[in-house]
């Protein structure tokens, strides 16, 4: 419970900071397994990374899963309206517009 307490504070903390993350959720990922990785192993480790170390470390579970960093990202953007990105809002009106539609070819 802790560890998703503070997981959704960081995922948080980067659609406050990084609003292109909102609509974004492979950026999002990133961002997160990046400052995963800072914290337990430094800067300058993380720098020197290959694709294998990162692939290595996400298999033995020391990364956030991508479906829970999705989830918990829904779940903030549902509750928190100034965190929704574009795509919401570009959803809701295409949305709309299908309602009218629908509506007038059946009246």
């Amino acid at each position: 419970m802790l560890k998703d307490k503070k997981l959704r504070q960081r995922i948080e903390e980067i659609l406050v900071s990084l609003p292109h993350c909102r609509d974004d959720d492979s950026r999002l990922i990133a961002n997160i397994w990046q400052r995963q990785m800072i914290e337990q192993y430094g800067e300058q480790y993380y720098s020197k990374m290959s694709a294998r170390d990162l692939l290595t470390e996400f298999t033995k579970g020391k990364l956030s899963s991508p479906e829970s960093i999705r989830r918990i990202r829904q779940k903030i953007q549902e509750k928190q309206i100034l965190l929704r990105g574009q795509t919401y809002h570009q959803r809701q009106r295409h949305q709309s517009e299908v309602k009218k539609e629908i509506r007038a070819f059946y009246n």
